[in-house]
């Protein structure tokens, strides 16, 4: 990102420059494939204490790997289109994570499901296994199928289900592939807020409905900022902390948005009281 980073600045040391200005960062490249313990080292090496990486879960682990001959539907379960994987693939991915969870620098492991993950007594248990298989770990859930979200009963077995398992709901802020958005209620299940910026364009669902290491092109306005910020500020009447990521293309426009961000949740914390 020219003007962002120093002239010359190495590749190694962009993350520690990226740490002066902000304090949180969401990590895709782990959704490929699951990085060395060395390397995870690194990003621990290069931030300070209080730093939070939000790091996303290997596709293997959140079902994105599909069967031979099966193509991503919608009209299948998941349960028949997608592998699901051993056990011994979770530990690999946790045991990686170890440097960020020795030093207090892991905000979550995100698992992001596809659109084909649908409300279900198999995903439930699926869900249950996760968590079982890591245990201690903050786990963040991005659902991207409205099965889970409507009707309002089945709304309330799902936040109820997350509660049980200690993992927080991601409000994905989404536009999906018939243009509609993801019905994601504004909502906490764990001490954390999460809330993740994809971009509202229809068209960029092609492209990252099912690729968690695909970011959007979009930009968002003042107006939607102004939005976002009201989403944060309720959050932050029962979170913890709320951490918002942008899952947009990183670029000068980007920092300048989600500086801006920054600007109008203080303020309006301030005009509340808050602060």
């Amino acid at each position: 990102m020219e003007g962002f980073y120093p002239p010359r600045t190495r590749v190694s040391e962009m993350l520690s420059v990226y740490a002066e200005q902000f304090d949180v960062v969401e990590v895709r490249s782990t959704f490929q494939g699951i990085p060395s313990v060395a390397r995870v080292s690194e990003w621990a090496e290069s931030v300070p204490g209080g730093f939070r990486f939000h790091v996303i879960a290997f596709g293997g682990l959140t079902l994105h790997q599909l069967r031979p001959g099966q193509s991503e539907s919608l009209s299948k379960s998941w349960v028949d289109v997608a592998v699901s994987p051993p056990d011994d693939i979770f530990s690999e991915f946790i045991n990686a994570m170890a440097p960020l969870i020795d030093s207090n620098k892991l905000g979550s492991v995100i698992l992001q499901f596809p659109p084909w993950f649908e409300s279900s007594m198999e995903s439930i248990a699926y869900l249950a296994r996760c968590r079982d298989l890591m245990r201690g770990v903050p786990l963040g859930v991005e659902l991207r199928n409205n099965s889970w979200f409507t009707p309002s009963s089945r709304l309330d077995h799902t936040l109820d289900r997350l509660i049980d398992y200690e993992m927080g709901i991601v409000v994905a802020d989404l536009v999906i592939g018939d243009g509609s958005t993801l019905d994601v209620p504004k909502e906490i299940t764990s001490e954390i807020g999460l809330i993740r910026l994809h971009g509202r364009l229809t068209e960029d669902w092609k492209r990252i409905g099912s690729n968690a290491a695909v970011t959007a092109h979009y930009e968002y306005r003042e107006d939607e900022l102004w939005e976002l910020a009201g989403i944060i500020g309720s959050l932050g009447e029962y979170a913890e902390k709320v951490d918002v990521l942008f899952g947009v293309d990183a670029s000068e426009n980007a920092i300048s948005v989600a500086n801006r961000l920054i600007e109008i949740v203080d303020a309006e914390a301030f005009s509340e009281g808050l602060k």
